[in-house]
């Protein structure tokens, strides 16, 4: 499976070489209106040349040759070679080939292949002495690729050794029996147990010194002290190697100079399997100056912490590579943006570090001057985090190529200034993502893509849905003489940023840039290039999709909108959820997953655009449905045999497909196991969210088609009319006029005496439940339906247009308690109220005994109890229930009272001389 692995990444960039290139047709079309070529891209080198001595940018020169790659000055006179030329060297590091990369890049002589013979170590267990005398024979030679080969070689025997074994020779210890001690043994190899190497351990300071420390197993823990050269760091020309082959292990130092990292020598740091946490104060994780810094992890979800100088930073001479294979990772730099202190302030914005990291070279600008060198972060696969503050993200300073690339996965990155694909006076920095649906969020300014005093800024975003937030003198923007690219290749994005300067060139200082007291037309060739070139994206004010902008000459931006799906205008929802009708104007703002519903074409042709547009599980079904997917699934899929699991709802291999089953047997509501791969992950949660939508839809369906049947809507036709003569019978009782209340409340009565409609069933509790569960806006869309699910059967009396409506419909309250007068005056009352569709009155027995006091007089009125809440008081005159009723609708007063939905309770009393008192009361609460 590791071999698999391994293999696996090492084809996966040639296969994305094309999506992380500068795409020279979209360069092109940018280009031609202003007359310029692809090939004028490029820095003027007379204009360089004519930098005064000591100036930011003069030793960019031609003539200059102090201690610059020769892969940098391949790169300074073809700029738009720089994308290819990182990905020749992410290209063999994924083959294997660490230090012919390392040589290349350094210009040293290219290390001799394959490893020496093995040294005799005739006390060792027999399957051991080869291994191990591998090891012994290559630390020898004090050849640091042969030290590589040799422990890459002995990786199986090492690890499938079950034996004892406690040899200690000649600063060789091999051991299962204790936790070695000496850490300034050549060799040192454990077997078993969670161990802990405190103190100077894997650390070489000195010309000659070797060494090595493998860890075979355990969870194990690395502490440095204060002044320790340790876990796989050197200086002064040491070698040292630590690698260790499994656990969750912790690796820290408080200070410097670990974790793979060198400075003068070689430094390499190599963990295998599992969980890691990597914290130092700087120059660690990847980091080199004159010599080679190397950090390889090949598995699980790890933590890279540090502040300056690491995750992959290349000082003057040095080639520093963090290398993570898999696993959903977090690359921190303290900053203060995420809680840390501010201890290397950056000059551009003092409450934020100058990290130099993830991706950082750094060349020397003051005497003694010092070119740059080489870094570069490589993560082949996982959901990463990335965070920084100034000066990271694929950076380059004063000469020095620093590169971050991502293939696969939905990565967050956050950074301040200077970051994200930037170089300033003549760094060339560069960042690229292959796949997923990303977010790049700058704090600050300059980033991603800027360029300043004859650097080089790129950044390369191959495909997915991204998010680029705001950013500000950046998304191509050079402010001095650099060369700026901006790229996204393809997919639905957004663009947040602080400034209008995309695809900008501009002066940051003065026009005369070599002071030789004339401006030139070399001194406004600010290369500030921005190309979008696919999607349906959003964008500021000002700037629109499938549009193009020329601030300058030398500058400009180009979005190409793809081309009109051929779809059948039809309902679906925008980006804010809202429902919509989908016409030729308006369908670039609904959602590609709503509109791939209105597509016309055949599976193959909703297939490719589904999967053009990030929708890979839709994409994969159509697939499914297509007479030959061979050629989709090369373009969407790269290269590799792929079969469609009907669990996954996606295209995969042999290896990817064993976790269907486990996909499968997650129970609705069940959450996928954490430690899964984050493809997994987000495929478990597509099909459980596929399935809600499936309920929903399948709900609104039938909820469609209740509303839609005929008896449904005559009913509620009807209940509409009824409450419009409702609201007009109740205006003219509030009106000054009495007459004019008797038209509008004949009607309202004449209707509701023909009310009597035959029951309409409902079938409506099992949709409500599921729509409930994935979509609860669907109340807000469909009240009618929302307010009558839960009924069995409605009429024209119990139907509702809203659920407020609903709520007013309560149960007739019992009127048993009272006398057979009150009674009918109250049950009268509950009556109209109910025509007018007014909740009816409850008997309160604190309302009746005031009511009844207060009607009889005397002493009966005295010592009423007192009602806890507000109440109103009513009364009339008459012989009888009916002659009372009349007396109080005589009011307009009373008889808007009577009707007032505030009241909730009632008492009704009756004395002498035919004297009525009718209490309307609400209690606290109510």
């Amino acid at each position: 499976m590791k071999r698999t692995l391994a293999l696996a990444a090492a084809l996966a960039l040639p296969a994305l070489a094309q999506d992380l290139a500068v795409d020279r047709a979209g360069l092109a079309a940018l280009l031609a209106k202003k007359g310029l070529k692809a090939g004028d891209v490029a820095f003027d080198m007379e204009h360089l040349d004519s930098m005064p001595p000591g100036y930011v940018a003069s030793h960019s020169n031609s003539r200059s040759r102090e201690g610059q790659l020769e892969a940098w000055r391949r790169v300074q006179g073809a700029p738009l070679t720089f994308p290819a030329e990182v990905q020749e060297v992410s290209k063999a590091v994924l083959a294997g080939e660490l230090w012919e990369a390392a040589a290349a890049m350094l210009g040293r002589e290219k290390p001799k292949a394959g490893v020496p013979a093995a040294a005799e170590m005739p006390e060792l267990p027999e399957e051991l002495r080869k291994p191990v005398g591998v090891i012994v024979a290559a630390i020898g030679e004090k050849d640091a690729a042969a030290i590589w080969r040799a422990i890459v070689e002995a990786r199986p025997a090492l690890e499938g050794f079950k034996g004892e074994v406690d040899y200690a020779k000649d600063g060789i210890v091999v051991t299962s029996a204790a936790a070695p001690a000496d850490p300034a043994a050549r060799l040192t190899i454990r077997f078993g147990g969670d161990d802990r190497y405190a103190g100077p351990w894997a650390g070489a300071d000195g010309a000659g010194v070797v060494r090595v420390l493998i860890d075979v197993s355990g969870n194990d823990t690395y502490e440095a002290g204060e002044d320790d050269v340790a876990q796989g760091a050197a200086q002064n020309g040491g070698i040292a190697f630590l690698v260790d082959f499994a656990g969750n292990d912790t690796y820290r130092t408080p200070k410097y100079l670990a974790q793979g990292a060198a400075l003068s020598g070689t430094g390499v740091l190599w963990d295998a399997a599992g969980n890691d946490k990597y914290a130092a104060e700087g120059f660690a994780q990847g980091a080199a100056q004159d010599g080679i810094g190397l950090l390889v992890d090949d598995a699980g979800h790890d933590v890279y912490t540090l502040t300056v100088s690491g995750q992959a930073y290349g000082g003057p001479a040095g080639f520093g590579l963090l290398l993570d294979r898999a696993g959903d990772d977090l690359y921190r730099a303290r900053d203060a943006a995420f809680g840390d202190k501010v201890t290397v302030p950056a000059p551009q914005d003092e409450k934020h570090n100058a990290n130099m990291a993830q991706g950082a070279a750094f060349g020397q600008n003051r005497q003694p001057f010092r070119a740059g060198g080489f870094a570069l972060l490589l993560d082949v696969s996982g959901d990463d985090r990335y965070e920084a503050g100034c000066w990271a993200q694929g950076v380059g300073y004063f000469q020095g190529l620093g590169a971050c690339m991502d293939l696969a996965g939905d990565d967050l990155y956050t950074a301040w200034v200077y970051v994200m694909g930037s170089g300033a006076h003549g760094g060339f920095g560069i960042q690229m993502d292959a796949r997923g649906n990303d977010t790049y969020t700058v704090g600050g300014w300059n980033g991603p893509a800027m360029s300043v005093d004859y650097g080089m800024g790129v950044f390369i975003d191959a495909r997915g849905n991204d998010q680029y937030l705001g950013p500000a003198s950046g998304l191509g923007t050079s402010i001095g003489l650099g060369i700026s690219i901006f790229q996204d290749g393809g997919g639905d994005d957004v663009y947040q940023p602080k400034d209008d300067r995309m695809g900008f060139g501009v002066f940051y200082e003065h026009e005369d840039y070599n002071e030789d007291g004339a401006v030139t037309a070399a001194e406004k060739r600010h290369w500030g290039l921005f190309l979008d070139l696919g999607g349906s994206d959003r964008y500021p004010k000002g700037r629109v999709n499938g549009a193009r902008w020329d601030p300058a000459e030398y500058s400009g931006g180009v979005d190409v909108a793809d081309p009109k799906p051929d779809f059948a205008p039809g309902k679906a929802r925008t980006w804010d959820g809202t429902e919509v009708d989908v016409t030729w104007d308006n369908w670039e703002e609904v959602k590609p997953s709503e509109l791939l519903k209105l597509l016309k074409g055949d599976a193959a042709a909703k297939a490719d655009y589904a999967l053009g547009h990030g929708l890979v599980h839709e994409g994969s079904d159509l697939l499914a449905q297509a007479t030959d997917p061979k050629a989709l699934l090369a373009k969407h899929f790269g290269p590799g045999d792929r079969t469609w699991s009907k669990d996954l709802h996606l295209w995969v291999t042999a290896d990817e497909a064993a976790w269907a089953p486990k996909v499968a047997a997650l129970r609705p509501g069940d959450l996928p196991d954490p430690s899964w791969p984050a493809w997994v992950r987000r495929a478990a949660t597509w099909v459980r969210r596929a399935a809600a939508e499936g309920r929903r839809d399948a709900a609104l369906a039938r909820v469609r088609s209740w509303l839609e049947r005929k008896d449904v809507q005559a009913l509620l036709a009807k209940k509409k009319d009824l409450n419009a003569l409702r609201s007009a019978a109740l205006g003219a009782i509030t009106a000054s006029d009495p007459k004019a209340a008797e038209a509008p409340a004949k009607k309202l009565a004449a209707a509701w005496a023909a009310r009597k409609t035959p029951p309409v069933a409902v079938d409506l509790k099992s949709a409500a439940a599921d729509l409930d569960a994935a979509d609860p806006e669907w109340r807000k869309r469909c009240p009618e339906a929302a307010a009558n699910a839960g009924m069995d059967s409605v009429t024209l009396e119990t139907v509702a247009l809203t659920e407020e409506e609903r709520a007013a419909m309560v149960p007739a309250p019992d009127l048993a308690g009272l006398g057979s007068g009150p009674k009918s005056v109250l049950q009268s009352i509950n009556d109209e109220r109910l025509m007018y569709g007014r909740p009816p009155l409850a008997v309160d027995e604190t309302l009746v005994r005031i009511a009844t006091g207060s009607a009889k007089g005397g002493k009966a009125a005295e010592n009423l109890p007192k009602f806890e809440g507000d109440s109103m008081p009513l009364s009339a005159k008459g012989s009888g229930p009916a002659q009372a009723l009349d007396d109080l609708r005589k009011s307009q007063v009373h008889h808007a009272n009577i009707l007032d939905p505030q009241w909730k309770v009632a008492g009704v009393g009756v004395g002498t001389a035919n004297n009525w008192v009718i209490l309307l009361g609400k209690r606290g609460g109510q």
